[in-house]
């Protein structure tokens, strides 16, 4: 009875072969490679795309900043213009004497001197600008780095400056001003160039501002 039971049950419930088995076996391990890799793709791609998004929204954030600060600068030559014409003393804002410091070290000669951007280790003529109070020095290469103040309460950002080096950022800005330059069609004219630079993970960026001021000194 035992034995055809057994015979039954093999009958109607064949065994798979050794090698039917092995390829079961077999085709199993390549479908878990294959969803490994799968898995892996879809994990790294994610992450490689966050990567890039975040690489990109830093240098967007970068190139804001340093905008506005070319902008800044180009206003702060403005104001200090402005201020020469309606003082009393009067004088000529490009060379002179202005009523909170001096411009004449912003002041490039194309023909005799570098004025050229490109070339900073040439030490191309050109200033630095507080422009948080219009102060002005000669700039020296490398430049300054300008430096970011903050509230001594809040320790909320006020302002970029150099009056001190405690925390500074990473953006530096190179100015200087042609007097009546060929270029600009116009000789009652005064070229400004601004350059703000700064590092970040894909190598030295820049950005370049140039305007025309009118000169309408009274020694024009």
């Amino acid at each position: 009875m035992k034995n055809l039971i057994i015979q039954i049950y093999k009958k109607n419930f064949p065994q798979p072969s050794r090698n039917h088995a092995k390829n079961v076996a077999g085709f199993t391990l390549v479908e878990s490679l294959v969803a490994i890799s799968i898995l892996m793709i879809a994990i790294a791609s994610p992450m490689y795309l966050a990567q890039k998004s975040l690489s990109s929204a830093t240098l967007s954030k970068d190139q804001m900043i340093a905008t506005f600060l070319a902008q800044d600068a180009i206003e702060a030559v403005r104001n200090i213009r402005d201020q020469i014409a309606v003082s009393s003393s009067g004088g000529d804002w490009l060379t002179g004497q202005t009523p909170t410091g001096l411009l004449y070290p912003c002041i490039c000669n194309p023909i005799s001197q570098a004025c050229n951007f490109d070339y900073l280790s040439l030490n191309p003529v050109y200033c630095q600008i507080d422009t948080t109070n219009n102060s002005i020095k000669p700039g020296m290469f490398p430049a300054d780095k300008l430096n970011i103040t903050k509230d001594g309460v809040t320790g909320n950002f006020l302002k970029y400056d150099y009056e001190d080096t405690v925390n500074p950022s990473k953006f530096s800005r190179y100015i200087n001003i042609i007097k009546n330059p060929a270029n600009s069609g116009n000789q009652n004219e005064a070229e400004v160039n601004v350059r703000v630079t700064w590092s970040s993970p894909l190598g030295d960026e820049k950005i370049d501002l140039q305007d025309f001021i009118y000169n309408y000194s009274e020694n024009f």
